[in-house]
């Protein structure tokens, strides 16, 4: 035998002749028995081990109260096979061990030992059969959800891999997601130079704002794709408006900028308001532009991994089901519910 399970058991009895031969039988086949008729110390045994096999005797430590004893182990170890045992016969008992579900009432005459040996012997190696079962049911199934996120992961690399040489070869603009640009600068000069370079053809929706009150309203509606913050607004600190549009729950991308005082048409973005960052340098509107185009490209390829995701479901829609199904059935038996599906 195996240490999985274990090798305990409790045998309640007094200690005499037939308890001695109980307990040298067991152990000469590695069990370990622990011999007690107190029932304190009976009590403390089964609330703080695990037995994989008691054998209570039908009057100890009072008479009839191996039966209340069983009913206790059948609370907080169900796992443990139990066994009701008396010198005479005890129809009633016999009865009621049945009735709550022990393993077997065992009269203490002629030759018991051989069979209640052989019994909780058996009862044993069931039990740590099934735990084994149980562990490598257990492995199955997270080998299973390995393989599955592998096979997912595999299939949206590849149609990354596609995508990315999509994009190698020039996307033009109409061909990419809707993008909605949102700057707020008391100065319009950058809107009105992307305005000139960009088209709504293309999917591109510049939104200018002066004030920063007015940006915090229309970023409540969550209208946009990415937000451009002016450091100096008005009438709000733009790190400010920044770190509560930053905040919202969406997927936009929020800088905070500043001009560049060293060059004409530069600017100066923040990804994060503290002042120990080094800022993204922007050289001109254009460069600005090719920015924001690679940004729209990133977003687009997020959007297009959803979807890979989807599509992934919907080509291996009957695989996915079985092994829906199989996974239930697995841990339908790890909880001990094997019952046949009807």
């Amino acid at each position: 035998m195996s240490n999985y399970v274990g090798r305990e058991i409790l045998l309640v009895m007094q200690d005499n002749a037939t308890a001695k031969n109980i307990q040298s039988a067991f152990m000469n086949l590695g069990f370990w028995i622990t011999v007690s008729s107190d029932l304190k110390s009976i009590l403390d045994l089964l609330d703080n081990k695990f037995f994989v096999g008691a054998i209570l005797e039908q009057d100890t430590p009072k008479p009839g109260y191996g039966l209340k004893l069983a009913q206790k182990i059948i609370e907080v170890s169900p796992l443990t096979a139990t066994y009701l045992v008396s010198p005479k016969p005890d129809f009633p008992a016999l009865l009621q061990a049945h009735r709550m579900g022990l393993k077997d009432f065992v009269q203490l005459e002629g030759e018991f030992l051989p069979y209640l040996v052989g019994s909780v012997r058996k009862a044993a190696e069931e039990l740590e059969h099934s735990g084994e079962r149980d562990r490598l049911l257990k492995d199955m199934a997270n080998l299973h959800g390995k393989f599955l996120k592998q096979m997912i992961s595999l299939h949206i690399k590849l149609m990354e891999s596609e995508e990315s040489a999509r994009y190698r070869d020039g996307v033009p603009d109409e061909e990419l997601p809707p993008c909605k640009v949102l700057i707020v600068d008391p100065d319009a000069t950058v809107a009105e130079q992307l305005r000139e370079r960009i088209t709504e053809t293309g999917g591109w929706q510049i939104t200018h704002l002066t004030w920063g009150g007015e940006a915090l309203d229309f970023g409540t509606e969550g209208a946009f794709h990415i937000a451009l913050i002016c450091r100096s607004l008005p009438d709000l600190p733009g790190t400010m408006v920044f770190q509560t549009l930053k905040s919202d729950e969406s997927d936009a991308n929020v800088f905070l900028f500043d001009h560049d005082q060293k060059q004409a048409g530069g600017l100066l973005l923040f990804e994060n308001s503290v002042s120990q960052e080094l800022p993204l340098q922007v050289q001109d509107a254009d460069d600005l532009l090719g920015r924001l185009r690679d940004l729209r490209r990133m977003m687009d390829t997020s959007y297009k991994k959803k979807e890979h995701l989807k599509t992934f479901k919907a080509q291996h829609y009957d695989f996915l089901q079985e092994y829906q199904r199989v996974q239930f059935k697995m841990k339908k038996v790890m909880q001990g519910d094997d019952k046949p599906e009807t």
